[in-house]
Parts: structure tokens; sequence; C-alpha cells
């Protein structure tokens, strides 16, 4: 018989660190370094203020068969105040999910939502975002929605692009057109006549520690420094430093620091899980823009990972954004789900999301067009 047992308190929270690995280890094909314990326990203590954890633990006989990540926040959504049943992530993660037994995937998750719906006083919006779609434990999901009466949606979410190393380096520049064969050699050549440059491999806590005044200079003239998220904010540096710490003792660490003529003009911040390197962070000093160094840091990193020969695959992590699409067409279309408890107020949320807005979205796109033409 599995039971749920509701986790607000971070001292038990804490208490589930062994139990919790061993149940992702359970699951290799769902496995990835945003479910591990580290990952979330390092995020919560670098971000959680204002918000109330809210992890569901299934149980068996004793035995851990299913953890839900949850946390509970207050927020705005489409202008109305909400409590915000969500994932513990903030944007930080690549992607999110359950941890659930292989074998009892559907039990499992159909008691967490009966047991969220018994709770449904305290939030009004359940929300996932950046589920895989391939996710075994997404498709499981959907099913039960679908055969219970609950109002819920799905919207399509960021697309994450990635880069399979399924051959050697020269064989992958022979594949690059002509024109990113050129972009890639003028980008070379511009940033090494402006002076001497070299790149820092980071994989240890205390080098860490050492260079980490590096990485806030360059975030502190990175454009993520005017939309107030960059490496260089309070609650950013508390936590990749305390990820920087619990990466390195498991081997995941992998930061690259481009340098010219010994200053520090550009940085990615990674994580190496398995076979996978997962893109976190990257910035450069928008002093050098015209030089591309942020540009030349990934061209570097791309064919460091292809000749290291360990690495199946690059996770660059975040959207599609134009600079990674330069290095791949392959990507992981998120989904986001809104699951709804309900109770009135709920139920007008889901009205004004998912009837009167998805109406009005594509009038609102026809006249934009019109008035572009004018």
């Amino acid at each position: 018989m599995i039971s749920i047992e509701l986790i607000t308190d971070y001292s038990e929270f804490q208490n589930l660190r062994k139990e919790w690995n061993m149940l992702r280890e359970n699951d290799p094909l769902e496995d990835m370094v945003f479910l591990t314990y580290e990952w979330f326990d390092c995020w919560w203590q670098a971000y959680s203020k204002k918000k109330c954890l809210f992890v569901l633990v299934a149980r068996e006989n004793n035995l851990i068969v299913g953890i839900a990540p949850l946390m509970i926040s207050r927020v705005f959504f489409r202008g109305l105040p909400i409590r915000l049943l969500s994932f513990i992530d903030n944007g930080n993660s690549g992607h999110n999910n359950f941890l659930l037994r292989s074998t009892r995937k559907n039990e499992i998750l159909e008691k967490m939502k009966n047991f969220l719906l018994e709770k449904r006083s305290r939030w009004d919006i359940w929300e996932l975002k950046r589920i895989p779609p391939e996710s075994k434990n997404f498709r499981i999901l959907c099913d039960v929605l679908r055969s219970n009466s609950i109002l819920w949606a799905q919207k399509e979410g960021t697309c994450a692009p990635y880069l399979r190393f399924n051959s050697d380096w020269q064989s992958f520049v022979n594949n690059l057109s002509s024109k990113r064969k050129k972009t890639i050699r003028n980008v070379e050549n511009r940033i090494q006549k402006s002076g001497d440059c070299r790149i820092h491999k980071i994989i240890d806590f205390e080098e860490y520690k050492k260079i980490k005044h590096h990485l806030y200079s360059i975030a502190k003239d990175s454009w993520q420094e005017e939309k107030s998220n960059s490496l260089n904010t309070p609650e950013n540096k508390e936590f990749f430093a305390r990820l920087s710490k619990a990466a390195s003792s498991k081997s995941w660490l992998l930061i690259w620091i481009l340098y010219l003529n010994e200053e520090p003009i550009a940085f990615e911040y990674h994580l190496k899980f398995g076979e996978r390197v997962h893109g976190l962070r990257s910035s450069y000093k928008k002093t050098y823009q015209k030089f591309s160094p942020g540009a030349f840091l990934d061209y570097c990193i791309v064919k460091s990972l292809f000749e290291n020969g360990e690495i199946k695959e690059y996770d660059m992590g975040g959207d599609a954004d134009f600079y990674k699409q330069k290095w791949t067409n392959d990507y992981r279309k998120h989904i986001t789900l809104h699951i709804f408890n309900r109770r009135l107020y709920s139920k007008l949320i889901h009205a004004h999301e998912h009837k009167i807005i998805s109406y009005l979205r594509p009038l609102l796109r026809t006249q934009k067009k019109i008035n572009e033409k004018k």
C-alpha cells in the first residue's frame, strides 16, 4: 500500500539525502543532475526566501518509491495574486521531473494527484515547467489527469538545444556550412589578433574560490547584469558557490574562463553528469563585444568536448538562442502543465489563462502584423 508523506520542514528534507539519490539512480532513463539531492539542497539554501517546501514522498513498506520536489510561493499570475505550487526551480534548472520507482509510476502519480487535491485549500495553481515530453513520467501524468474530472491544460515551454557527439571533431567541422566555417575563422582570427588569449578550465572547488571574483567581474559587465539576473547577485553568488562545492566533491564541476591579455572576459559554467555536459550560465564583458568572446569560448569548448571523447551530449540549456542554433538543430521542446484545484478562484484563473487569453492571442498577433505593415 502506497502512502504519501508531506515534507515542509527543511530538517526533514535533509534526512532524505541518502534515499533520495538511491531512488534517482533506480531510474537511469530519467536520471539527471537536476534531480540530485545536492542540486535541490543548494537551491533551497540560496533561494528559499518567502517560499515553502511542499515535497511529496511516496512510501511503500517504509521504502521511498516516489518524490515530487515541490514548493509553494506567492506570486502574481496574469496580474492575479496566487499561491503557486511548482517544482523547486527558478529557471536555473535545465529540466524538471519527478523521481519515481520505475515499476510503480502510474500508481504513485495517481496517489500524489489525489493527495494534492485533498490539500487544495493550500494552493491555487499547480504549475509544472520544463518537463521533457519524451519523459515517461510526463506521459503517465497526462494519462492520470485525463482520467479524472480535473481542469488542466498544457502549453509549449522552452526549447533546449543539445549537441550530440557521434563523430570526431574534424568530421563535425567538415559537415558545417561554408558560412559557419568562415564565421568561426573570423571570430578566431579577430580575438587572437587582439592579444594573448588563453582558456582556463576549473574542476576543483579550491580553485573555484581563487577565481570566483573573475566570474563576478565578467558578470558585472554583462547584459544579464542589466536584468538583475547575473552571477553577481547575492542569491546567485550563494547558489553557485554552494553548487560548486557540492559539484566538485562529485566530479561534476566544469567551468571555462577566457582570458585576453590576462583579463577575464568570458565564462561558461557547466556541470558534467555521466556522459552529458549541462550548460548553466554564460557571460561575457560587453566592453569586448566586438571580439565575440562568447562565440570564441563556445567554439573552444565544443572542440574540447569532441576531442575529449568522454561526452555523448552537450545540453546547452535555456532556450533556442541564436548562437546555440549555430552548433545544432536538435533541441528538446519542454512542456508547461497547469493543473487547477476545483476551487472557484482556481477555475476563474483557468478561464482567464486558457480561454480568454488563448482566444485573444491570435487576434493580437494579427493586429500586430497589420500595424507593422502600416
